[in-house]
């Protein structure tokens, strides 16, 4: 293992890895002020040297959260979930437990909406837009333009496709025209 993983907290320099887990604090080789590094035991080993699924020997090591008998080798990057060899699937350069990767929480994560998910300032949207072609039926889907654009408002910031407000401002506003449109329609044949 060679040093350059972590830097000093004061001038960035590479801490050697001779200075992780000495037990006490050591001094920074470029600043000399003293730092203590504690790093995770598998850190500091290769992975041609770990064997699947270690059994846990010392009451204060870490253990794997799916198998609490085994010593963890690393921290999934999905969730933090401390992992034993056994549990460690690699994607990439990633180390993830199965549920992260269930969950789609790798490489992908984020560049494609998750199965089943509506993108409902689409529907909005479309609901608004799209009838007006026969404009008999904007009666029956403008209401539900506006009410699905207000209703989905928030929809924007947990949506895993990068996704703005405008969709749901234009939605409302043309469903509120086409409404405002069969009102003024509604009282001109009435009166």
């Amino acid at each position: 293992m060679t040093g350059g993983l972590l830097p000093c907290p004061s001038c960035g320099a590479a801490l050697p890895w001779t200075a992780w887990n000495a037990g006490g604090a050591s001094a920074c080789p470029s600043c000399r002020r003293p730092v203590e590094v504690i790093a995770f035991p598998a850190l500091l080993r290769g992975p041609e040297e770990s064997r699947p699924g270690e059994i846990l020997l010392a009451a204060d090591q870490a253990s794997c959260f799916f198998h609490p008998g085994k010593a963890a080798a690393l921290a999934c990057e999905g969730c933090g979930r401390f992992l034993c060899s056994l549990c460690d699937l690699s994607l990439g350069d990633e180390h993830l437990c199965a549920a992260c990767l269930e969950a789609g929480r790798g490489v992908a994560a984020g560049t494609r909406p998750a199965p089943g998910r509506t993108l409902w300032d689409g529907v909005a949207l479309s609901l608004a837009v799209f009838p007006l072609a026969l404009w008999f039926v904007t009666f029956a889907t403008a209401p539900a333009a506006v009410y699905l654009g207000i209703r989905h408002w928030n929809d924007a910031r947990r949506s895993p496709v990068p996704r703005t407000r405008l969709r749901n401002v234009l939605a409302i506003l043309i469903g509120s025209a086409q409404l405002a449109g069969w009102a003024a329609a509604l009282y001109t044949w009435l009166t």
